[in-house]
């Protein structure tokens, strides 16, 4: 049954993102910080992995409220493709989409795309009129809202600088790259990293052009200031040694020392950093810590022991095994005979009930159902004894976590499976440990693991032969 682990803890302020400029025009590139004006920087960067299960996720999501949060041109270019959801399959993953080719930049060297993600309806210029393919726009012009549409988790826009004109990678044949893809020669070579600081020529007392993309460890308590000197500058943040920070390297405004301007804008002396990493680390950067979001949860008080150790920072929920009349009404509306509700998240902002589960089936034999927003999205496989706790991500979506008690014979980290909604289903994104037992409940959880990447990889074949589809008529 659902369990109550920890009290509500209270949500955390985002990191609030600069409002746009103007949209005079420039040679100044428009920042990814500037796309949403009342945005917040999202946990999923360029390069994140592991990202939706075995994926390198390429782009930056930015969060921000659907429907008010208006979404800007990164740059004046023109529109060369656009999904609209009556005309499109696309529309089911990509949402309401829009591409702009800028031609060739002369800051990055060579032709960029810009994309734009679930907006939350078709791509319109601010006063409403709808954006067409051929159409001209401006640096910082508005070209649309955010939305939550296609596969989105949450409101967000999905944001990319890329250098091929396609909906998706040429290579990848979708919008997430098999395995860890950051080091190879397609995620290098097609894509620029939205965040990363686009410095102008060396301008009087300013700083010289940057260098390319590196990846640095620091080895001793490092302050990023806004800018590159320890005098006349103010402190963003202090890094702890150990992060693995990316930037490029720029000279410091004396001429004489060298500062790393990090992914986010601020600058870093190298006197704290060692030298420079073969290759991508083998995590992304540490996110800004948030009141209540931890990786590590300890449940070393409650009846399944343990611990649960997460890849992102999550904040666990509030939930009660007491169902209101309502939701036993809801549960009663949607269900066969004899299911019952067994609890609920009592979160604000989060309408989710776990409830027996009357679809078992052999291809989704999960124990129990989650009902959310009163619409049953899907099984949860579960071990008795174990626990099923609601968390909540840094972009505010909901996550549920199915775990095992603890053996006191093996590790205090306990077994678990991390579910997520995605385009109004459960989908289960990661297994850690789990049971290799031959109980029913070790089978149920194994089996439910299969189904669902059994239909992953069928989705993804299925994209793949629209792709080749559409390029051959193309051709």
């Amino acid at each position: 049954m659902l369990r109550k682990i920890y009290p509500l803890a209270l949500l955390g302020g985002g990191v609030v993102i600069a409002a746009a400029p103007g949209a005079a025009q420039s040679d100044q590139l428009l920042q990814a910080t500037d796309i949403v004006p009342n945005g917040r920087i999202g946990v999923y960067a360029h390069g994140t992995y592991p990202s939706e299960g075995d994926r390198t996720h390429a782009g930056v999501d930015i969060p921000a409220p659907c429907k008010t949060s208006g979404v800007l041109a990164w740059r004046e270019g023109v529109v060369i493709d656009l999904i609209d959801s009556k005309k499109d399959r696309n529309f089911k993953s990509l949402g309401f989409m829009l591409i702009i080719d800028h031609g060739i930049v002369n800051q990055l060297g060579k032709r960029t795309f810009s994309s734009y993600f679930h907006l939350n309806e078709a791509p319109q210029r601010s006063d409403g009129r709808p954006l067409a393919i051929n159409d001209k726009v401006a640096k910082a012009e508005q070209i649309g809202r955010v939305g939550e549409t296609g596969a989105a988790q949450g409101c967000h826009l999905h944001f990319e600088l890329r250098h091929f004109s396609s909906r998706f990678s040429p290579d990848w044949l979708n919008i997430y790259g098999p395995g860890d893809r950051r080091s190879s020669t397609e995620f290098l070579r097609d894509w620029t990293d939205p965040y990363l600081k686009i410095v102008a020529p060396r301008q009087a007392g300013g700083t010289g052009r940057a260098g390319p993309l590196v990846s640095v460890r620091v080895t001793s308590a490092a302050r990023e200031r806004n800018k590159p000197t320890a005098t006349e500058s103010t402190i963003l943040r202090t890094l702890p040694a150990g992060t693995i920070i990316e930037g490029a390297w720029v000279p410091g405004t004396d001429g004489k020392s060298r500062w790393l301007q990090t992914a986010t804008g601020g600058f870093v002396w190298d006197g704290n950093l060692a030298s420079e990493l073969a290759a991508p680390p083998p995590t992304v950067a540490a996110v800004p810590a948030r009141e209540g979001f931890l990786r590590d949860h300890d449940l070393s008080g409650t009846p399944v022991k343990g611990s649960l150790r997460f890849a992102e920072p999550l904040r666990l929920l509030a939930d009660t095994t007491t169902c209101s009349k309502e939701q036993n009404a809801v549960v009663k509306k949607l269900s066969r005979p004899r299911a019952r509700c067994l609890g609920a998240v009592i979160a604000p902002g989060h309408d989710a009930i776990v409830a027996e589960n009357w679809l078992i089936s052999e291809d989704r034999p999960g124990l129990y159902q989650l009902i959310w927003k009163g619409v049953a999205v899907g099984d949860i496989a579960a071990v008795s004894g174990g626990a099923m706790s609601a968390f909540e991500d840094l972009s505010g979506n909901l996550v549920i976590v199915s775990s095992e008690a603890r053996d006191r014979a093996k590790s205090a980290t306990l077994p678990y499976v991390l579910y997520r909604i995605e385009g109004g289903r459960l989908v289960a994104k990661t297994s850690q440990g789990f049971a290799k037992g031959d109980s029913l409940p070790d089978r149920n959880r194994r089996d439910f693991i299969a189904a669902a990447e059994t239909a992953r990889l069928a989705r993804v074949a299925e994209e793949q032969r629209r792709e080749a589809a559409r390029n051959a008529a193309a051709a």
